[in-house]
This record gives structure tokens, C-alpha cells and sequence, in this order.
């Protein structure tokens, strides 16, 4: 009894709202500067494991590498991203050792 209950409120729900569902339209320009605005919200950099340090983004992946020869960056953010990765490297300095002077070398996967 209890499940058709359940069922009886859930069909209920759905008729009350005849649009549940329905994405709106938006253009394509506008949809993606959305996304790339949330994929671009600040993150504090993070140790991953060892001398490995999430520095990107929110919802773009930027690796700093710290090595004996200085630093390897992983990076897969956009071209927006630059100063907030700078900004992770040198700001938080003094908790991840990592500084953008002492990087070697930059591995991207976006042009």
C-alpha cells in the first residue's frame, strides 16, 4: 500500500508540473561562457600525493610537479585560467613550495 502511495504522489507531482523536464533554450555562446565561468571558479591548491599539487581551476585540471629540476606543469585549463594558476603558484607559495619562476616545463592539452 505504502508503494502505491508513493507512486499515486509521484504521478501526482508530475502532472502538476506539465513542463518537468524541459531544458530552455539558450544560445550556444551564451551556454558555454556559463560553463567556462564555472569551470574558471578559484580553487586553494591541493596535494594530490608527494610532491604532485592541484593548482587549475575548479573543473580544469592544472598539475604542479615539483622535481629537482624545478616545476612540470600538467596543464589542461584555458587560456582565462592563466593568472588564477600564477596566482595559485605564487600565492601559495609558502604552503606548497611551488613558484611559477622556478617552473621547467608546461605540458598542455588545449591550444
Amino acid at each position: 500500500m505504502c508503494l502505491l502511495g508513493g507512486l499515486r504522489l509521484w504521478c501526482a507531482l508530475l502532472a502538476a508540473v506539465p513542463h518537468i523536464g524541459a531544458v530552455a533554450q539558450v544560445p550556444a555562446a551564451q551556454h558555454m561562457a556559463a560553463w567556462r565561468a564555472r569551470w574558471n571558479e578559484p580553487v586553494t591548491p591541493f596535494r594530490i600525493v608527494g610532491e604532485t599539487w592541484y593548482v587549475g581551476p575548479r573543473g580544469l585540471a592544472v598539475l604542479a610537479i615539483r622535481t629537482s629540476k624545478g616545476v612540470i606543469l600538467i596543464d589542461a585549463a584555458l587560456p582565462e585560467s592563466a593568472p588564477q594558476i600564477v596566482d595559485n603558484l605564487e600565492g601559495n607559495a609558502a604552503q606548497t613550495g611551488l613558484k611559477s619562476a622556478s617552473h621547467s616545463a608546461t605540458v598542455r592539452s588545449q591550444s
